[in-house]
């Protein structure tokens, strides 16, 4: 009994020391106001490129399994997509159809 008791009192005291790290705390103390980020800050979080460069690509389309080329490309671009839709009314259940949007 006292040898699981010291397991456990000697896991409960690692834990306890793992969690006094000498790092501040990410959370602003009470009372603190918060700085709004710049938009700058919050574009660069949000993965904005910026505008297009270059001349309009046309995409390759593939059916599946086959994939498209590589981009090879590092730059932000307008890639304009050729899609048809077709509307195709279908039967659903017995009496009920619904209209459908293909691609």
């Amino acid at each position: 009994m006292s040898r699981s008791l010291f397991l456990v009192l000697a896991a409960a005291g690692a834990l306890a020391l793992a969690g006094c790290s000498g790092k501040p705390s990410a959370v602003s103390p009470v009372g603190e106001a918060d700085a709004s980020p710049s938009p700058a800050a919050i574009a660069a979080t949000h993965g904005d490129f910026g505008p297009p460069q270059g001349e309009p690509i046309h995409a390759v389309l593939t059916s599946p399994p086959h994939v498209p080329p590589p981009v090879n490309r590092n730059h932000p671009a307008k890639v304009i997509v050729e899609l048809e839709v077709v509307e195709k009314e279908m039967p659903i259940s017995e009496g009920v159809s619904y209209t459908f949007w293909t691609f």
